[in-house]
């Protein structure tokens, strides 16, 4: 240990192996040593694969989305990038057309420009979704939670996105989660004049988030090739969330949260466990023709005030200034990077 830490590279984690019911402890070291877990996706079992979700498009379901609904804007906030966090509440004011309410939800208050909600509201915090992604170990929780490397923040956040049209009081059925380094430039719609919810799609392809989809909701899939649900915001409607929450607790007989937990491919657990916009994505566009895409013109930048006004000045709608953009300072372990 050195300052109160644990250093990845000396956590040891021990797994308790069943086979034919004979049990075998084994004990893997974490660092730049092959993935502790080897062939373990889990220590939950998973049911056997159906179709929940069709291989097919169908668009099944008619949703009662509200489109008149105004749209609440909501970050989740680590203090790392608390440096952007105002440009993009002011962003958001002055070009996301139909806006209401902003919310930065955080563990304390980061800014006085928003309303601030805090985490400790929510159903879950680290430590229960540590516990949770293996399966009530506590050794193995808190070794994750301390680690240097660990992605429990990450992983974390993006429960907050999701359970945020559920947990925040008076929030709106339109709530538009953008990360918290993300900056609009320039006037935007997110519903049009037919009430379609509109998203801007990424081109980035992780084969582990539908690997981790399809054992959340069997039979999930890719449905476009050149199309990615990953561009740094997302507009989350309660009627649909409600509906793929739905589906995920009939799979697997218990809350959302843990569901997701349960999926995680432990070979992932430092690295890309899962993608909560890849999955609503993929799953609203299966299940509606309430939805369609529209183009957006951004970039990921370098935060750079100058950039940011050039970006602005030649058209592009938004621009992402990415922590890890910025190699020149160190910013140490980051909860939510």
């Amino acid at each position: 240990m050195k300052s109160g830490r644990l250093l990845h590279s000396t956590i040891f984690f021990s797994l308790i192996i069943v086979t034919n019911g004979a049990a075998t402890k084994a004990e893997y070291a974490c660092g730049d040593e092959p993935s502790p877990w080897q062939d373990i996706v889990s220590f939950h079992q998973h049911q056997p694969a159906r179709e929940i979700i069709h291989n097919v498009v169908q668009h099944e379901k008619t949703y009662d989305t509200l489109p008149a609904d105004p749209i609440d804007v909501v970050f989740i906030c680590h203090p790392k990038d608390s440096r952007t966090l105002d440009l993009a509440i002011n962003g958001a004011r002055l070009n996301v057309e139909n806006i209401r309410r902003v919310i930065v939800v955080s563990a304390t208050r980061l800014t006085n420009n928003a309303e601030w909600f805090d985490e400790a509201a929510f159903p879950f915090n680290k430590a229960s979704v540590s516990l949770e992604i293996f399966n009530g170990n506590k050794t193995l929780a808190n070794n994750y939670l301390m680690v240097k490397d660990t992605r429990i923040g990450w992983i974390y956040q993006q429960f907050l996105k999701l359970y945020a049209p559920f947990v925040i009081p008076g929030i709106s059925s339109n709530v538009l989660t953008i990360d918290a380094d993300t900056i609009f430039l320039n006037s935007v719609s997110f519903i049009d004049e037919a009430g379609k919810a509109l998203f801007n799609p990424g081109k980035e392809f992780v084969p582990c988030y539908f690997a981790h989809a399809a054992r959340l909701l069997p039979g999930f899939k890719k449905l476009y090739a050149a199309y990615s649900g990953i561009s740094h915001h997302m507009l989350f409607q309660r009627a649909i969330l409600e509906d793929l929450f739905s589906m995920i607790q009939s799979v697997h007989k218990t809350e959302p949260w843990r569901a997701f937990c349960r999926c995680i491919d432990l070979n992932e657990i430092f690295g890309s466990a899962f993608s909560e916009y890849e999955i609503y994505f993929n799953f609203v566009f299966a299940r509606t023709e309430q939805v369609k895409i529209r183009l957006l013109r951004w970039n990921n930048i370098k935060f750079d005030q100058k950039k940011i006004d050039y970006h602005a000045k030649n058209g592009f709608d938004y621009v992402s200034c990415h922590t890890y953009i910025l190699k020149a300072q160190n910013w140490g372990n980051h909860d939510y990077a």
